[in-house]
């Protein structure tokens, strides 16, 4: 089983999770939604993630991780369809989209583990490929949920994303069916707690996706407004906003296939650090770019998300690197639930931010920034941790 396999699998199931934030405009239209009620609808599948990574992910270190991975790949799948059916409100599309949170949340930590359980050298090339399948499918959800929508209607473009979603789902199980978990040590040597190094991590990992994920919910709505504000038409606009959003969000493969190949290379403190600063610059200045023609905001768009998703498979690495190998669920349980904690806050703020200051985007984005500093300084201070020296094969 190899990490690319697994990963085209979960591109497939991935590819359902920036649906709504697709179509956002579309929905706070059509139901008439505040900016805070529409971010929590983006922030209810963050919520459903963190409730799924702590529960399954734990449960993989006494549990089959395969099994699991599966049964939240068919998860994802049937609650896409259902929203796309059923939804008809704010509050039929928070539970429906925290559903679908649930199915991504025992795909992504689970199998994160999945590869690692069969890499001993180049950990963060493996994990950097695995994790290239979320960022692909993140661009996929975005570009297929425009064209769909501009066809077919949103409605028709969830039901049709489920089902390439049921496909991963399907792939995956034919895939893992011969999977054997390795033989794991007692239950009694498993980490009661978060050691420091770990703590470190849980706290960059919130850093990194409340930047990241403010700019999933809301890097469509940005684009849309851009576009209106051009003279082009709300669906129009929404459409070709969706569309837009496909080579940023592509981009961030590139983005982390290199940040985990550097930091086998040169330590993984040494590249997040590099990485973080940079994508926090582009925080402050990416929302003065409302009026920027279409082309300069995509290319740009595109340079700073690279740099904000690109930490993400140096630090889910090092977690897999400082905690024993019959804690690894857990820690990643633990460590992801934390990081997708934000994930739920921050879409929610960014459009109370946005509420608050009559929509000045430059604030908001600025928002991302400001809190996403605490990830640099949590690495630098691990850096300095005796524990660094277990990450890449001693480089830190």
């Amino acid at each position: 089983m190899t990490s690319t396999l697994l990963g085209l699998c979960s591109l497939a199931v991935i590819s359902t999770h920036l649906n709504v934030s697709a179509v956002l405009p579309l929905l706070r239209h059509d139901w008439g939604l505040s900016n805070s009620q529409a971010g929590a609808i983006a922030a209810a599948g963050q919520a459903g993630f963190v409730v799924a990574v702590v529960a399954l992910s734990a449960l993989s270190d006494r549990w089959s991780t395969a099994v699991i991975f599966v049964g939240a790949a068919f998860c994802a799948a049937v609650s896409t369809v259902a929203f796309g059916l059923f939804a008809s409100g704010p509050i039929s599309a928070a539970l429906l989209k925290a559903l679908g949170g649930v199915g991504i949340g025992g795909t992504y930590m689970p199998g994160v583990k999945l590869v690692t359980d069969g890499a001993s050298r180049d950990r963060g090339r493996a994990v950097g490929v695995f994790v290239a399948s979320l960022a692909g499918g993140l661009a996929i959800s975005l570009a297929a949920t425009g064209t769909l929508t501009a066809f077919l209607g949103w409605r028709a473009a969830f039901v049709a994303l489920g089902f390439i979603a049921l496909a991963g789902a399907v792939g995956a199980m034919w895939l893992l069916r011969n999977h054997r978990e390795k033989r794991r040590e007692p239950a009694s040597v498993i980490p009661k707690r978060l050691t420091v190094p770990g703590l470190l991590l849980c706290l960059a990992y919130f850093a990194h996706n409340w930047e990241l994920m403010g700019i999933w919910g809301w890097l469509t709505a940005f684009l849309t407004a851009s576009f209106v504000a051009g003279g082009a038409d709300l669906e129009v606009a929404a459409a070709r906003a969706s569309i837009s959003a496909f080579p940023i969000l592509a981009v961030g493969v590139v983005g982390v296939l290199g940040g985990g190949y550097v930091s086998d290379r040169i330590g993984r403190t040494a590249a997040a650090i590099t990485i973080m600063l940079t994508s926090i610059v582009g925080s402050l200045c990416f929302g003065w770019l409302m009026a920027a023609p279409s082309l300069v905001l995509v290319a740009l768009g595109a340079l700073y998300y690279m740099f904000a998703i690109g930490d993400s498979p140096v630090l889910s690495t090092g977690v897999t690197e400082v905690t024993p190998a019959a804690g690894v669920g857990t820690a990643l349980g633990l460590y992801g639930a934390i990081g997708w904690l934000a994930g739920a806050l921050s879409p929610v703020l960014f459009g109370w931010v946005l509420d608050a200051t009559g929509g000045a985007w430059q604030v908001a984005f600025a928002s991302l920034g400001v809190v996403a500093l605490a990830g640099p300084a949590a690495m630098f201070l691990l850096r300095y941790h005796p524990a660094s020296q277990l990450m890449a094969g001693g480089r830190r």
